[in-house]
């Protein structure tokens, strides 16, 4: 093998050897870049999933409050007809 022949061979593996090197470079600021679009997609999923909680969680607790309204407005009003009930009434039906 000549000279001219054995450089030039070691040129091309150089360049390759610089092509593979880019090419990694690349390869690695593509997956920085993938890995930051899914970590703020992350971080997306996970604010609107605590908002959403939240949301469900404020709508239960008001659900809860207005039927412990209505049924104290129901205790109420069944203490209303038992204190408009004669002490006669009364004495009928607890000795039934």
């Amino acid at each position: 093998m000549s000279d001219g022949m054995l450089h030039d061979i070691l040129e091309v593996e150089r360049r390759i050897e610089e092509q593979l090197a880019q090419e990694r470079m690349r390869a690695e600021e593509w997956l920085a870049a993938q890995k930051d679009e899914i970590d703020q997609q992350t971080e997306q999923a996970l604010r609107e999933a605590a908002s959403t909680a939240c949301q469900v969680g404020a709508g239960r607790c008001q659900n809860a409050r207005n039927a412990g309204a209505a049924r104290i407005r129901e205790m109420r009003q069944q203490a209303r007809k038992l204190r408009s009930l004669s002490d006669a009434m009364l004495r009928q039906t607890l000795q039934r």
